[in-house]
């Protein structure tokens, strides 16, 4: 099954809300270890210490 970004966020929040749990942080694509730009870009790697 495929989501959105949207539709993921949505359904993440309602399971969090429905276990009275809560959630601070947000979401960002992640690909072979990097976080992927609003460009389709490479970005930071996910685990800095690991790309030295």
């Amino acid at each position: 099954m495929e989501l959105s970004e949207d539709q993921f966020l949505d359904r993440f929040l309602m399971f969090i809300e429905e276990n009275r749990w809560s959630f601070g942080g947000g979401v960002r694509t992640i690909i072979d270890g990097y976080y992927i730009n609003a460009d389709g870009t490479p970005g930071k790697p996910v685990w800095p210490e690991e790309d030295k």
